[in-house]
């Protein structure tokens, strides 16, 4: 009876194991959840909410959002120019692309007083970031564009906000 419960315990206890191991892999190496605690992505994003980020990601688009790391902090930021691209802020602050192409803009334009000269072309392997609240400055537009593995992942959907 004893070496029957014993191996019940084992059995159980490998299958516990297992399961603890999936839920950290799937949640701490292939997704991650970050709760965004400021206004810097408003209107898109509601200061408050919950993102989910897909951490496998090495391919980014103009447009999309993502969790990147700078001077030891976590900030999510719409990526505005890839690596090679070319960007222009005109008068209003609105980013031009090397085409004529205006940049969507969202509120509160704020042109930053630093040292980032425009026409900017972005580096190899980096990307320029920006806050879709643009009165926000602690981005690209102030530190310049941000490498590729700085990169911790991209936003793939918003879970909750803070007015529910």
């Amino acid at each position: 009876m004893n070496k029957i419960l014993l191996n019940n315990i084992k059995v159980i206890s490998i299958k516990v194991l297992f399961i603890f191991i999936f839920i950290y892999i799937l949640f701490f190496q292939i997704f991650g959840l970050y709760k965004l605690k400021n206004t810097s992505m408003d209107p898109s994003i509601k200061g408050g909410s919950m993102l989910l980020i897909y951490r496998l990601n090495k391919n980014y688009n103009v447009g999309d959002v993502i969790l990147y790391k700078h001077d030891n902090k976590e900030y999510i930021a719409r990526i505005i120019a890839l690596e090679k691209d070319v960007i222009s802020l005109n008068i209003d602050g609105d980013f031009i692309t090397q085409n004529n192409n205006k940049i969507e803009t969202y509120h509160s334009n704020v042109i930053p007083d630093n040292d980032i000269k425009y026409p900017y072309r972005v580096s190899s392997n980096k990307v320029f970031v920006a806050f879709d609240n643009r009165k926000y400055t602690s981005d690209s537009r102030e530190y310049g564009a941000i490498d590729i593995k700085d990169i911790k992942g991209k936003v793939i959907t918003t879970l909750t906000t803070r007015d529910i």
